[in-house]
This record gives C-alpha cells, structure tokens and sequence, in this order.
C-alpha cells in the first residue's frame, strides 16, 4: 500500500497565490496553511468574478455575524477584505494552483505586539 505524501507547497506559504477550483471558479489570497489532502487556508481572500471583478470572501474570526442589512455589493478590484478573513478550501475541489506574487506577505501584529496565531 502505498503512503499519502505532503504536498509540497511551502514555497507558496505566505504568499499570493490564484486557485482554480471546480464549477468554473477561482479564488485568490495569501496561502496561510495547507494538508496533505490539499485543503488550503487563504487570508485576505477574494472570489475571482471575471472581467476584472472579484468579490471579497472569507469568514473573519474577530467580528460580530453578518446581517442581510450589512451585506454589501460587489466592490471594486482595488477594495480589500477583512485581513483577519479566513477562506477555507477543500482539497478535492482544487483544479490548480499558481503563484501571483514572489513576495511573502506577512501577517500584522495586533495592537498589543504579539504575533497572531
């Protein structure tokens, strides 16, 4: 029986990376972590709508629920998410993944100046 290997992502870790996923869709975000089954954890996550449009996602672990009220229209490419906004994709769904920028993008500390876990 053969072993499950690790994907070899750790040269994309803290970087922005673009991932096709099933049904026609991409995202885009700063890979923050990933397993063996490929699942990834993207920050500062967009939904690539096509035609230069791209839609904010991901679920912030600091803020309070969304209500209908607060639910905003599509922004523009040039607005950013909630940095602290966590998408998480499942592994079987990805179709690729490629690097859009070389240069790692590291996590802010919080006011107090304590690394972010």
């Amino acid at each position: 029986m053969s072993r499950i290997s690790q994907p070899e992502l750790k040269k994309y870790m803290d970087r922005r990376v673009y991932v096709h996923i099933q049904a026609n869709r991409a995202m885009s975000g700063v890979l923050r972590g990933y397993d063996m089954f490929l699942n990834l954890v993207l920050e500062q996550s967009f939904e690539e709508l096509g035609a230069g449009e791209r839609k904010p996602c991901g679920t912030s672990y600091n803020s309070s629920p969304m209500t209908d009220a607060d639910a905003s229209p599509l922004l523009s490419p040039s607005a950013l998410p909630d940095s602290r906004a966590l998408q998480i994709i499942r592994g079987n769904s990805v179709s690729s993944l490629e690097l859009v920028d070389s240069q790692k993008v590291y996590q802010e500390r919080p006011a107090g100046g304590a690394p972010r876990m």
